[in-house]
């Protein structure tokens, strides 16, 4: 049996304290509920949850009208990505238990669920299917703001490593589309109650781009984008992982 364990971040560059602070707002991303020594999967609780997404699939398909459906479908997702969080919380509490994790993946795919273990994040990983599904049929309805924010931080946590200045699983115009996105999100919700999060992942994102474009111009552009957002999450929540990771890309820009 594989041993559970929390993702692997050895403390390089730029410095050891923002691969730390990289590592705990990664690890609080991807495992928000504290992880403890007893059964994490209940059996009644699964069976309840497996009755909801039964009835959340069936209201996604024949609902009366076309919110009531994309209601189901928001709730489908909501419900997915709660058992993927419970399957990752009892890897790390016991180990990663094949039999159990396999009857779930296989019963929630007659629901069109996607959930798989990835070998690279060592973690169980839904595919946000009905979140997109939603924003496809209703992208301006009162659950958008929370569907983008799930495929925003999705799409930021694959494509980061513990170096900020590398980009994974993607290039730079695939990070540029990502910045796009983030930079129309503020703009629509700039009272959305995650928007620290989500500035956050945009001036990294900015930083990023710093770092592997080559063309003058950009790299001025991209400095001043990053060293803007950086300083406003460092004036607006201090005190935060994320306002201490800012102060110390801050440094990295005023020292290159």
């Amino acid at each position: 049996m594989k041993v559970a364990r929390f993702p692997t971040f050895p403390l390089l560059s730029p410095s050891p304290a923002l691969s730390l602070c990289l590592f705990v707002i990664i690890v609080f991303y991807l495992f928000p509920f504290p992880v403890t020594a007893h059964v994490i999967i209940d059996p009644e609780a699964i069976q309840g949850i497996l009755a909801e997404i039964d009835k959340d699939y069936r209201e996604s398909k024949e609902g009366m009208t076309g919110e009531a459906k994309a209601e189901a479908l928001y709730r489908l997702g909501e419900r997915s990505q709660l058992i993927a969080d419970l399957l990752n919380q009892d890897l790390l509490a016991h180990g990663r238990s094949d039999l159990l994790a396999q009857f779930l993946i296989k019963r929630l795919e007659t629901y069109e669920i996607k959930i798989t273990f990835s070998e690279q994040e060592q973690r169980y990983v839904y595919d946000l299917a009905a979140f997109r599904e939603y924003l496809n049929q209703t992208p301006s309805g009162k659950r958008a703001a929370e569907a983008r924010f799930q495929v925003i931080a999705r799409t930021f946590y694959e494509t980061l490593g513990t170096d900020p200045s590398k980009i994974l699983k993607t290039d730079v115009a695939g990070l540029m589309k990502a910045v796009a996105e983030k930079e129309r999100f503020l703009k629509e919700y700039p009272q959305y109650e995650k928007i620290k999060e989500v500035l956050f992942f945009l001036a990294v994102d900015y930083y990023r781009l710093l770092k592997n474009t080559q063309d003058p111009e950009k790299v001025k552009e991209y400095r001043r984008l990053s060293r803007e957002a950086l300083e406003l999450l460092v004036t607006r929540y201090p005190g935060t992982m994320e306002a201490r990771a800012a102060e110390t890309l801050l440094e990295g820009l005023r020292n290159p």
